[in-house]
Parts: C-alpha cells; sequence; structure tokens
C-alpha cells in the first residue's frame, strides 16, 4: 500500500509542511504552518490509514469537534438592538467611507441565528453612492449575542467563514456547541455546519410578525 507521508520541519525561521516531499506551505509559526497545511490535506486525513506523520500529530491536522454538540444554551450579553448598535459603532464608518453616503440597518432583512444575528444594511440614498461603490456588494455585519463581538462576513468567500471567524473569538468555556480553536475556517467549515452554525432560527421580519400576533411589542 503507498503510504502518504506528511512532514512538518522548522528550516531556519520557517517551518515547514511537506506531504510526500513536496512543499505545502511555509510559515513564521508552527501553528500557522499546520493550520494551512489542514486545509490543503483535508482529502488525505479524511482516511488516515496508510498516513506516516514526522512533527506533528493527526490530532493537528484534523478538524475540532465542539466537546459537547448539544449543550444548554447560553445566556444572551445582548439583545437585537443592541446588535444593531454594536453594528453601526464598529462598521459603518468603514462602510460609509465605501459607498459614500450614510447607511442603515434593514430589520427585515436581518437574520437570528442560535449565535446570534446577521445584520444587513443598505445605503439610505443610494443614488448617491460612489462610481466604484456601485458594483459593491453590501457585505452584512455578525454579531455574536454570548459575548458581545462584531465581525463581518467573510467577504466573497461567503457568510460560512464570516461566522466562523466570529465564533472563534470565544473562550473555550462559552463555545457552546461550536469547535473551539483558531483552525482555518474550510477546516472546520463542515463541523460547523454540522451543529447548525449556518441555519438562522427566523428571520427579523418573521420575529416582529409573531410578537404583533402574540400582543408583544416588536
Amino acid at each position: 500500500m503507498k503510504r502518504d507521508v506528511i512532514e512538518l520541519r522548522q528550516i531556519e525561521n520557517l517551518w515547514v509542511v511537506t506531504h510526500n516531499g513536496i512543499a505545502l506551505v511555509y510559515a513564521a509559526h508552527r501553528h500557522a504552518a499546520i493550520s494551512v497545511a489542514a486545509g490543503a490535506l483535508l482529502e488525505v486525513t479524511a482516511n488516515p490509514e496508510g498516513l506516516e506523520l514526522h512533527g506533528l500529530t493527526l490530532s493537528e491536522l484534523l478538524p475540532a469537534r465542539a466537546a459537547d454538540p448539544t449543550p444548554a444554551r447560553l445566556p444572551s450579553k445582548i439583545d437585537f438592538a443592541e446588535a444593531k448598535r454594536l453594528a453601526a459603532e464598529n462598521s459603518f464608518a468603514y462602510y460609509e467611507e465605501e459607498m459614500g453616503t450614510a447607511i442603515a440597518v434593514v430589520d427585515e432583512l436581518c437574520d437570528e441565528y442560535e449565535w446570534g444575528w446577521v445584520i444587513r444594511w443598505q445605503p439610505i440614498e443610494p443614488e448617491k453612492r460612489s462610481a466604484r461603490a456601485m458594483k459593491k456588494p453590501y457585505f452584512p455585519i455578525t454579531v455574536d449575542r454570548v459575548i458581545g463581538n462584531v465581525g463581518h462576513s467573510g467577504g466573497t468567500h461567503g457568510i460560512e467563514r464570516g461566522i466562523i471567524e466570529l465564533l472563534q473569538q470565544r473562550p473555550p468555556e462559552l463555545c457552546g456547541p461550536y469547535p473551539p480553536g483558531h483552525q482555518r475556517w474550510l477546516v472546520v467549515l463542515n463541523e460547523f455546519e454540522k451543529v447548525g452554525a449556518f441555519t438562522p432560527i427566523r428571520t427579523i421580519s418573521a420575529a416582529h410578525v409573531a410578537d404583533a400576533e402574540s400582543g408583544d411589542q416588536p
């Protein structure tokens, strides 16, 4: 049986990971080299039989998993109104400079998740956008309900990257159902998907309708 040989070694100030003698990545730090290599080796490590490892372990290459995929729901530090305020405080100045005009959150376009919210916005006066902004998408903002951190959508890589990188900012004791650590988003993409990180609980517009029907104020 052909063996796949994966080796991590340090060459002067750089760490290098090789696969069957071919260099996959060079990095200044050990953990960074392993993280990048893990993404490139997903198909290889999915079937570890026959793997030969030098300088690192299989567990360092495999995607991290949540210790408890169905823990009790963690308490919220913030509500939707505060999430919108934090999104504006942390991100609006950048996006308004990009757009060339003021922007505002559009409640009915926002989504609520177990972990928090995806906040979507639009220019208040779209006709005043700069010429450069005319072709730019409106990347949403992510807000963690448990610790109140604010992140971005992941850009052209998609909202999944933004959600993973936001949740990876949580300390281990507050990870809830999500994998701990800081592996590259592609490495842990499937693990986050398995525990529902990318599935909205409801849209904010649906929440408003439900509150109105129950007699609660939105």
